[in-house]
């Protein structure tokens, strides 16, 4: 997330937080989330560094980088297979 990422994770947080809150059953849900806090600034616009295996999860996880985290800058992969796989 680039630009207003960080206002946008933000806002989804307190959002989050207000659904939480405003209906029973959620308390526990509620204070793990405030606890936790909302998402660090420092963090946004950090480059973003996978390291993935020949598992299907690797695979789905490279594919949301790529179209959702501006911020990928660098895939490592265990092996050629994988490698070539992440490549397409």
């Amino acid at each position: 997330m680039s630009g207003d990422g960080w206002a946008q994770a933000a806002a989804g947080y307190y959002t989050l937080l207000e659904f939480y809150v405003r209906y029973p059953g959620f308390e526990l849900l509620a204070q793990k989330l405030r606890a936790g806090g909302p998402p660090l600034r420092g963090l946004y616009g950090t480059p973003l560094i996978l390291d993935i295996g020949p598992s299907s999860d690797d695979m789905l996880a490279i594919l949301c980088a790529a179209h959702l985290a501006p911020e990928l800058a660098l895939v490592i992969a265990a092996d050629h297979d994988t490698a070539r796989l992440a490549a397409l």
